[in-house]
């Protein structure tokens, strides 16, 4: 090894070392030079010669590793330079680590690929997710496909460590999701199968939704198209299958266990909500399974609510909430602020009505807009819903 060790250029942190002696001095003053392992006792070599020879005759150009080993790499640059080889340009970025400062282990199971394969990650939003690690770029926007990052990669990394932030991949996700799904190309697939997976295995699966198994098709729907149709409604929401089944089990399962909290809920916002419930019910069944679609479906639930305000029903509610000496209907409540002003604004009656609307379809869940949730139910299942809960209110 030489005297001194050489400085060399990191594409990171730019010019790295000082000209200093390596030696070091026993208790006897005699000097003695740092001489590394290169070769073990077994025959085998250590990374330090492993590494050098190997990249060599691999034609590597750039070798990017982690900033722990940039102590080692003067040692590495003397090898290449006594072998007569040209050094590859070096790259030493920080550390991964997680939310306590600690550097991601495997031992921990920090990030682990088995289980993010398991849950259902795309390999795209984790390629995305880790090129994005430590790296700074200028685009304005994370979400990038391997095309993208192709064309805008580079090696402008931060200098430090970097802490892993999980959201960030559920962000991600999300967004090629909404890619994958819109494109309808064989990367959908296997999403399909695995929703109708965990769909069939629960055996409350048939009682709500017999419209769509396929042997028994509504609208032309078999049980696989239901299915691609309900991840593409929702697909704003997706994170993995489990995940969306679970906040989206409404478009599969009957609304049993979620009912009663909800109609306690309502029963709260007394006469008026009861009335306006029993309204549209009434009315959105005037639409014929022909006309059972979105555009239909979003314009009927817009015509009833600018009706409301002006209906004689509405007009008594109001004069009663307005008149101090009314008495509440027995069980109820005087109408507050909010549910008066339901009853004299179409917007307002809008928001009022498609709150109820999510409550009898959905059982207060959230999801995609009611009329595209209306159309993926079909008209049997969402007027069963409708006319159960307008039923169970008036009870």
């Amino acid at each position: 090894m030489p005297d001194i060790y050489p400085k060399f250029e990191d594409i990171i942190y730019g010019s790295v070392g000082k000209p200093n002696l390596k030696s070091v001095f026993f208790k006897h003053g005699e000097a003695a030079y740092e001489d590394p392992v290169l070769i073990k006792s077994d025959g085998l070599p250590t990374y330090h010669l492993a590494n050098v020879v190997d990249d060599h005759h691999m034609k590597i150009t750039h070798v990017v590793r982690a900033a722990e080993w940039m102590s080692s790499t003067p040692k590495h640059i003397v090898m290449y330079n006594a072998f007569g080889w040209e050094p590859p340009a070096f790259a030493h970025v920080g550390l991964l680590q997680n939310d306590d400062r600690q550097k991601l282990s495997k031992r921990n199971m920090d990030l682990d690929i088995g289980s993010l394969r398991e849950n259902g990650i795309f390999p795209e939003a984790l390629v995305n997710f880790v090129a994005l690690l430590g790296w700074s770029h200028s685009r304005g926007n994370d979400f990038m496909t391997l095309k993208d990052l192709e064309g805008n990669f580079d090696l402008k990394f931060t200098k430090g460590n970097t802490i892993v932030n999980p959201a960030k991949l559920n962000f991600l996700q999300k967004k090629h999701a909404q890619i994958i799904m819109t494109q309808n190309g064989p990367s959908f697939e296997p999403i399909i199968d695995q929703l109708l997976a965990v769909v069939q295995a629960n055996p409350r699966f048939t009682e709500d939704r017999k419209e769509i198994a396929d042997d028994d098709p509504i609208d032309g729907r078999g049980l696989r198209q239901y299915a691609a149709a309900v991840l593409r409604a929702g697909v704003k929401q997706y994170t993995t299958v489990p995940d969306f089944y679970s906040d989206h089990r409404y478009f599969f399962l009957p609304l049993w266990g979620n009912r009663s909290s909800g109609v306690e809920k309502v029963q709260n916002n007394e006469d008026s909500y009861d009335d306006c419930i029993a309204f549209y019910a009434r009315h959105i069944a005037d639409l014929s399974p022909d006309q059972w679609t979105t555009p239909s479906l979003t314009q009927k639930i817009l015509d009833i609510s600018s009706e409301i305000p002006n209906s004689e029903l509405a007009k008594k509610l109001r004069a009663k909430a307005e008149d101090p000496e009314s008495e509440p209907e027995p069980g109820g409540e005087r109408l507050d602020e909010k549910g008066l002003v339901s009853l004299m604004d179409a917007k307002a009656a809008h928001g009022a009505l498609c709150h109820w609307l999510r409550w009898a379809i959905l059982g207060g869940d959230n999801g995609p807009g009611m009329a595209d949730t209306m159309a993926l139910l079909g008209r049997r299942i969402s007027l069963c819903r409708l006319h159960a809960a307008a039923s169970m209110i008036k009870d």
